[in-house]
């Protein structure tokens, strides 16, 4: 939470930043310039249905905790409302007192990314809960719950954070983003250069077929260019001879 706070999680815009990642795209929907804010509300569909379970647990959990009934409505349409067009307009909320005014206006003005990231207007909130307790007579802390709340709304962002990751390295979008097409097209080059100006011991990497080399894994791939490249350094200008992020995703030395 901490890194998410400072704005330094390994979205796809930090990892160019740091030139690590040749593109910032989003892993899941393609969408060029990942930030913290695209993570939570990419409008890919395989995350919509996940995101729709999160919120769907999430109202469970309320329910479970005997929450206001009102108290429920403000903040499972408030946030579903915000995760559908985060630069929309707020829904309507029925205020029933002053204190309902304060605790809506509090929480809408700090925002929905803000409770997320665990921003809760305690007190208003609290009081509403701990009156709902006495009407039921219940025992439970109104301030407990308020605690188990802001715990709730991390374990949201941290699930949707790693169903993200899982696009990311379960598939082929870290390649992609990586340079995987600018990788295939500097093996067909190096290959059709063939072994000149290479001492004898890297005859052994062109005694198979182009076509066997680029239909194994990218990992294989990469690892084939750089032992061919890093035995003509300097004597090819490409891509990789300059671009940091693309030097650091194959291994060789930073310029």
């Amino acid at each position: 939470m901490k890194e998410w706070i400072s704005g330094d999680t390994a979205t796809g815009v930090v990892m160019k930043r740091r030139k690590q990642r040749l593109e910032d795209n989003c892993p899941r929907c393609k969408e060029p310039h990942e930030h913290l804010l695209h993570v939570l509300v990419c409008k890919d569909s395989n995350t919509g249905a996940f995101r729709k379970g999160e919120e769907e647990e999430f109202q469970i959990w309320l329910q479970k905790e005997n929450i206001e009934p009102n108290l429920e409505r403000f903040l499972t349409l408030g946030l579903q409302s915000w995760i559908d067009d985060p630069m929309g307009r707020e829904p309507e909320y029925v205020v029933h007192s002053q204190k309902w005014e304060k605790a809506v206006t509090t929480q809408v003005n700090l925002g929905w990314y803000a409770f997320l990231c665990g921003f809760v207007v305690a007190k208003p909130l609290i009081d509403i809960q701990h009156d709902h307790y006495l009407e039921l007579q219940l025992k439970k802390k109104a301030e407990r719950w308020a605690i188990k709340l802001i715990h709730k709304s991390w374990n949201i962002m941290y699930q949707l954070w790693t169903q993200r990751n899982t696009a990311l390295h379960e598939t082929d979008a870290i390649h992609e983003n990586s340079g995987v097409a600018l990788l295939k097209a500097a093996i067909m080059r190096e290959y059709e250069l063939g072994k000149n100006n290479l001492p004898r011991v890297y005859s052994q990497n062109f005694t198979q077929t182009l076509e066997n080399i680029l239909e194994k894994s990218v990992t294989q791939q990469k690892q084939w260019f750089l032992v061919i490249r890093s035995g003509k350094e300097g004597m090819i200008l490409d891509s990789f001879s300059d671009e940091d992020a693309l030097r650091h995703w194959i291994g060789l030395t930073p310029r």
